[in-house]
């Protein structure tokens, strides 16, 4: 294991890693929320055209835990709600980073999600899991995370 891949004991601390890492590569455009009320990681933008938030949902895979979850484990939370009622503006600006304890990585929209769900469904009031097969979706290195989240922000319109 590397010290990159060490670093990560938690879901949290790999959220922790990402905001430290994004704050100052967009500091010039874009704010980076400390609080996860609404999502992991909110990404909020200010353009002459208007405000845009964006959002980053983070999973982290451990042999220990033995699935990646969604939602809190009884299918409720806003996880499930967004992926099962597909709002437009979700849809368009959310982005989930998947990471593996084996320093693989996935930064996948919430299609991709839906479609590596098992049983290939999200059911709210139900624990969901991901299939390892997301994993199959463009995979990178973890520690190319901060740099691939960055360029998804600056191509949003």
């Amino acid at each position: 294991m590397t010290d990159l891949q060490m670093r990560f004991q938690s879901e949290e601390a790999l959220r922790s890693w990402v905001v430290e890492g994004l704050r100052p590569r967009l500091k010039d455009r874009a704010l980076i929320l400390s609080s996860k009320n609404v999502n992991d990681i909110v990404i909020c933008i200010e353009r002459s055209s208007g405000p845009r938030a964006l959002f980053v949902e983070v999973k982290y895979a451990t042999i220990q835990k033995g699935r990646i979850g969604i939602g809190d484990g009884r299918g409720v939370g806003f996880q499930p709600e967004i992926l099962v009622k597909q709002p437009s503006y979700f849809e368009a600006y959310t982005r989930w980073l998947v990471a593996a304890e084996s320093g693989k990585a996935v930064l996948v929209d919430n299609a991709a999600i839906r479609s590596h769900a098992m049983g290939k469904l999200i059911v709210e009031g139900k624990q969901n899991n991901l299939k390892p097969s997301v994993f199959d979706e463009g995979p990178f290195e973890i520690e190319d995370a901060i740099e691939r989240i960055a360029q998804w922000v600056e191509s949003v319109p």
